[in-house]
């Protein structure tokens, strides 16, 4: 699942040419099929294009991995508290409500 912002909504006759917008947001929800190289490429991918944030899911582990680069990471479980800021300004969540 990916974010766009507003403002980054095409309208009018660009609105045809999906996907030419870098998401503001990303999320990848884990899978028990998912393969971890295909998983850590894909977020590499996203990061590389200029996600800001990426959010791993890991329904299996109730975690959330969030990445602001490669090298900027934090795990969150249970109660940690997650944020979205500054894409989702005010939008907080314990993690344990996500699943």
């Amino acid at each position: 699942m990916t974010f766009l912002c507003n403002d980054k909504v095409p309208t009018g006759e660009a609105a045809d040419k999906f996907g030419e917008s870098v998401p503001d947001f990303a999320v990848e929800v884990l899978s028990p099929s998912d393969r971890p190289m295909h998983v850590a490429q894909k977020i590499g991918e996203f990061l590389e294009c200029g996600v800001p944030i990426v959010w791993l899911v890991d329904p299996a582990k109730k975690t959330v991995t969030e990445y602001r680069s490669l090298s900027n990471t934090r795990l969150y479980s249970g109660d940690d508290v997650i944020h979205a800021e500054p894409v989702l300004p005010g939008f907080s969540c314990p993690v344990s409500r996500f699943f």
